[in-house]
């Protein structure tokens, strides 16, 4: 039995579908041209019916010539976009003063080479255009755009855009090819190493500290005897092993959990400095707590975080702004078993002890004068004044401790003097 196999041509086109086919065209051609597109064509279309009704050369020369860009933007949009881009940032973190470096990759994917490509790359406020000449099949290139840290900020990048069109701006083709990212500028930290031990009382209760001591729950080691030493606490066993007389040391244990609260209010500060400076206290404190192992909550403007790293925490002060109409910070929204309550304020913003409500949180007591007051509880807690300038300056008050500094570099040297 013989098979016989006929191929049937296609049903030729009908009108309608014609049509359907030209509309479609249209409407592409149409979504890609610019607002400065579209211009031209408005006046190509208004120039071609003048010169029908009056017959003037100099209407059909418009006409001829807006129309004949226009054709010319299309075939040099027209084409291949087949192309892979990726994003990426070198370091993603950095701090102020630094610089962050943002690399754009394109591959070209598709079987023929690529004319030319432009990049749109937003970052920030502003964007940057990369031009891309003629990239063959098969091929990259990289192009990267250095972003110098000068203040503390959220950067986004991106989402990265790929564009083609004609040099007049007549018709433009663009693609998603990647997606943002946020690079984070952190403020400048300082070192507190003499803060280790401040405002952290011993608890057996308390979490285990890094600080060796002598005596406490948590075995850490073993030291060589010195004269003093208590002899309850030699280890025997140990030495005898060695042949001479060992003693146990142990890491300290100590209730640390620390919050801190900052001044978002800009009318409690001189100047936008000495806000920068207010979030750069609070990021070394908390980078500080953090790095010891104490378990800290931080807030400020009403949002308020419980940081995991201090890497999250310099993230969250990246984007910390004034937030008008908010007063100054309180006890309100910190843990209660808290030992360690640190206020940041502003240099405008005036202290004073509060009372106590009934439902256990501060309340704010009309001071004498017409500046904004922070109200400190009953408990002990720390209280640091910014004042653009100011030379330092330690005040323990019957319920809290007030510090004042006038730049970051004071804040190691006054907080060893803080309970």
């Amino acid at each position: 039995m013989t098979t016989t196999t006929r191929t049937i041509p296609p049903a030729p086109d009908t009108p309608r579908r014609v049509l359907h086919r030209i509309g479609r065209t249209a409407r592409r051609a149409i979504a890609a041209m610019t607002p400065m597109g579209r211009g031209a064509a408005a006046v190509s279309a208004a120039c071609a019916a003048a010169y029908a009704f009056t017959g003037w050369a100099e209407l059909l020369a418009v006409t001829l010539t807006l129309m004949t860009l226009l054709a010319c933007g299309v075939a040099q949009a027209h084409g291949s976009t087949g192309c892979r881009a990726e994003l990426t940032a070198n370091p993603l973190r950095a701090t102020v003063g630094g610089t962050i470096t943002v690399s754009v990759t394109v591959t070209n994917t598709g079987t023929a080479a690529i004319p030319s490509l432009r990049i749109d790359l937003p970052i920030g406020a502003t964007r940057r255009r990369l031009d891309i000449a003629r990239l063959p099949s098969g091929r990259s290139t990289e192009q990267r755009i250095t972003i110098a840290a000068t203040r503390r900020a959220e950067v986004p990048v991106g989402p990265l855009t790929v564009c083609r069109g004609d040099p007049f701006g007549l018709i433009r083709h663009e693609r998603h090819a990647a997606d943002g990212m946020v690079a984070y500028v952190h403020p400048e930290i300082v070192p507190l190493d003499g803060m280790a031990r401040a405002g952290t009382g011993r608890d057996p209760e308390g979490c285990a500290h890094r600080r060796i001591v002598d005596d406490d729950f948590d075995m850490h080691g073993l030291r060589a005897y010195r004269p003093g030493d208590d002899v309850r606490r030699v280890h025997w066993l140990a030495s005898a092993r060695a042949r001479t007389l060992m003693v146990r040391q142990y890491e300290a244990a100590q209730r640390m959990s620390v919050a801190i609260d900052l001044d978002t209010n800009p009318d409690h500060y001189r100047n936008m400095r000495e806000f920068e400076l207010a979030v750069c206290v609070v990021a070394s404190i908390g980078v500080h707590c953090l790095r010891w192992g104490m378990p800290l909550s931080a807030s400020a403007g009403g949002a308020s975080l419980t940081p995991r790293s201090a890497t999250d925490f310099l993230d969250w002060c990246s984007g910390l702004a004034t937030v008008p109409d908010v007063d100054a910070p309180t006890a309100h929204g910190v843990v209660d078993e808290s030992r360690c309550r640190y206020h940041v304020i502003g240099s405008l913003a005036n202290v004073r002890s509060g009372t106590r409500t009934p439902s256990g949180r501060s309340a704010l007591a009309a001071p004498p004068s017409d500046r904004p007051v922070l109200a400190a509880p009953p408990s002990m807690q720390t209280v640091i004044r910014v004042a653009d300038g100011a030379s330092p300056d330690v005040r323990r008050l019957p319920r809290y401790t007030l510090i004042t500094i006038g730049m970051l570099a004071q804040l190691p040297i006054i907080t060893e003097t803080a309970p």
